[in-house]
């Protein structure tokens, strides 16, 4: 393949990936996750005063510590757009760029563009990364690129020792960036101990390349969450996220191939075993330590299942590189080698209606995005807020609430320096699941709730279709409503 050709065949995934992409954005005015509204308030409050201290309402008031270099790279667009929209729309590029990279990363491996081409069109399509960051204004959107970037540049450091200097540079912009740098630490701890277990030498470049990296992230990560660490010690990997929601049961079979796809499970896994059990190669024993390392993670509690999906998924899409010219090479020697151009063809079929699935996943997102209607019903609720009080509603909504009736919550999902979590998350659910009205009293007397929120989400997720102790109207009175979403004022 020529090389010229290649690059326009990637510039091509490269577009289909982002024509994709904005083609769901655009169907809705609203980021499509709670979360995206933690983000949306503070790159306003960035823009606005500069910096991140105190959230007033967050936890009816708690300290903020998060990492500012997602909202200067960010804020920078909002020169040119406004603040939500550059929230919806620069994240999608970002990530796009994602495909570009594992190209990069698997013609480094196995210098076949062929096979690059596929592994990058697939990697673009995995359902769990489009679950995760379409239309989220999602900080992974950054991070997932930089990591995988660095990664390539690992292992280009035996080719070109001047990228170490890009190497290190980007070290500590992914420190940055977001906790999960220290995954990148993991993989490459995991990645020497398997050279040492296997007697295979680790050259001077790359040696000093981990030592100077790991020391990097780690002091910069250590600065910027310096109060978490004091804190929460190595538990602030996973933000003081409470352990029922980061607890997970192995899946099964079918959630797993819906997450990651059938193509990269099978190659992948091949990969893997002839990467590490047939030919020994480094690149190999990197990949495999990331997924070690995530393994880990998912063991010990410190890391949210969906994400780690993503990294086992994305790594499986190099490692299927790895199988793919493993599988063509066996060819030559066999009777269908003259039809070896079949088989590719068939790889670029299979590959084009991988794509298929994730139309779904799309979609599903898209429908469960917060609607105009329901915004419009949390906002008449804010105006009614003219004192010191918190409105109540589930955790994953803490963030609707804060944004956009500028109302203080309960609780909601960034639970890094937050107070009293597990207290808060079992008050919560007592509130929805209780019979008892004088109980559920003086646990919104804590808080000072006002106003309770019963959305549909919520409904569905406590199997309910309105507080039971409030059928009395004596000290719950519905002030709100649009279709299935209503506020209740606390009488007394």
């Amino acid at each position: 393949m020529k090389v010229k050709l290649a690059y326009v065949l990637l510039l091509l995934i490269f577009i289909l990936n982002l024509v994709f992409r904005i083609s769901f954005v655009v169907k809705t005015d609203n980021l499509s996750s709670d979360f995206s509204y933690f983000h949306l308030r503070n790159l306003e409050n960035f823009i606005n005063n500069g910096e991140l201290k105190y959230d007033d309402l967050s936890y009816s008031g708690r300290e903020i510590v998060y990492p500012m270099f997602f909202y200067y790279f960010i804020g920078f667009f909002t020169n040119f757009m406004s603040a939500s929209l550059a929230l919806k729309f620069i994240p999608e590029i970002l990530i796009s760029f994602l495909p570009i990279i594992i190209f990069f990363i698997v013609k480094l491996i196995v210098k076949n563009s062929y096979i690059a081409l596929f592994c990058s069109l697939i990697s673009g399509f995995i359902p769990v990364v489009l679950q995760r960051t379409l239309n989220q204004g999602s900080i992974y959107s950054l991070a997932l690129p930089i990591i995988f970037f660095m990664f390539y540049l690992f292992l280009y450091l035996i080719y070109n020792k001047k990228n170490v200097y890009l190497f290190l540079i980007f070290s500590f912009i992914l420190a940055l960036v977001h906790p999960i740098a220290f995954i990148f630490v993991l993989a490459l701890i995991f990645y020497t101990i398997l050279l040492i277990s296997e007697s295979m030498s680790l050259k001077g470049i790359k040696r000093e390349a981990i030592l100077f990296s790991i020391f990097v992230i780690t002091i910069v990560q250590f600065i910027v969450f310096n109060k978490a660490f004091l804190e929460y010690g190595l538990n602030f990997i996973y933000g003081n996220t409470p352990k029922e929601l980061l607890s997970f049961a192995f899946t099964s079979l079918t959630d797993t191939l819906t997450y990651i796809g059938i193509i990269p499970i099978i190659f992948g896994s091949i990969g893997i075993y002839i990467g590490i059990f047939r030919y020994r190669k480094n690149s190999v024993y990197l990949f495999s330590s990331l997924i070690l390392g995530i393994l880990l993670l998912l063991v010990l509690n410190l890391i949210d299942y969906y994400i780690a999906m993503t990294f086992v998924a994305l790594s499986f899409c190099v490692l299927t590189g790895v199988a793919l010219k493993q599988f063509l090479s066996y060819l030559e020697f066999t009777k269908f080698s003259n039809y070896k151009i079949f088989f590719i063809i068939s790889l670029i079929v299979l590959g084009v209606f991988s794509i298929y699935p994730v139309f779904g996943v799309a979609y599903n997102v898209i429908d469960k995005t917060i609607t105009n209607e329901e915004i419009d019903v949390i906002q008449r609720i804010g105006g009614r807020i003219d004192d010191n009080s918190t409105v109540l509603a589930d955790i994953e909504e803490g963030h609707y609430i804060n944004y956009f009736a500028n109302s203080k919550n309960v609780a909601d999902t960034y639970f890094l320096m937050a107070p009293n979590v597990e207290e808060r998350l079992s008050d919560i659910k007592s509130v929805y699941n209780s019979w008892n009205g004088n109980m559920v009293l003086d646990t919104l007397k804590k808080y000072r709730v006002r106003y309770i929120y019963l959305s549909e989400r919520t409904k569905l997720k406590y199997n309910l279709q309105e507080l039971r102790y409030a059928k009395d109207g004596k000290c719950f009175t519905q002030v709100e409503q649009y279709k299935g979403n209503k506020f209740y004022q606390v009488e007394c």
